[in-house]
């Protein structure tokens, strides 16, 4: 079985997207690269669900702490905004060339993300940024829209059978200032 990186948000976002990957042939292996997420705690909050989520699926995790000074200059530098705006297509940029970058040198060919889960993520902003990032690594994006087929709704049954805790906010610090209802949700 060929294996995907799988970049990810959160566990519970996690969840129906792993199982997809799995049924496709591929053998997922997590990857958690978030510099977006604010404050830290809520960053080690999602990364500790994400390796308990691993542990109980049987599935390999990796983790990169780094990039909250660069997400700062690339894309917390255009301040707030809507959901889906500039600063968020700068965020995903940076998320999944950071993936790409990881698959590259892990020797994984295909890499996807959890991102399109969610029902408040623009799938053609997170595709552009993939493609953007494969092209530049020489590796595979998985286009795959993970929310489509009911998998937004899988990710919330899936999250709830294992206790898994679900976010009200994307993660960055714009959307937890409260700014606009739509970006105070999950990712």
């Amino acid at each position: 079985m060929q294996k995907a990186l799988l970049h990810v948000c959160c566990a519970p976002c996690a969840t129906a997207p792993a199982r997809t990957l799995a049924s496709s042939g591929f053998e997922p292996v997590l990857f958690f690269y978030n510099p977006n997420i604010h404050p830290e705690c809520e960053r080690l909050k999602r990364l500790d669900e994400a390796m308990a989520f691993a542990r109980s699926s049987a599935l390999e995790i990796t983790a990169d702490s780094s990039g909250s000074d660069e997400w700062e200059k690339t894309a917390g530098i255009l301040g707030p905004g809507p959901e889906g705006g500039p600063r968020c297509l700068k965020c995903f940029r940076l998320r999944l060339g950071r993936t790409a970058a990881a698959a590259a040198g892990m020797g994984i060919g295909s890499f996807a993300t959890t991102l399109t889960v969610s029902p408040h993520k623009r799938a053609s902003l997170v595709f552009q940024a993939g493609r953007e990032a494969a092209a530049s690594c020489g590796v595979r994006f998985l286009e795959t829209d993970f929310k489509k087929k009911g998998g937004f709704q899988e990710s919330v049954r899936i999250s709830k059978e294992l206790g898994l805790a679900r976010q009200d906010y994307c993660g960055c610090r714009y959307s937890l200032r409260g700014g606009p209802e739509p970006e105070r949700r999950m990712p």
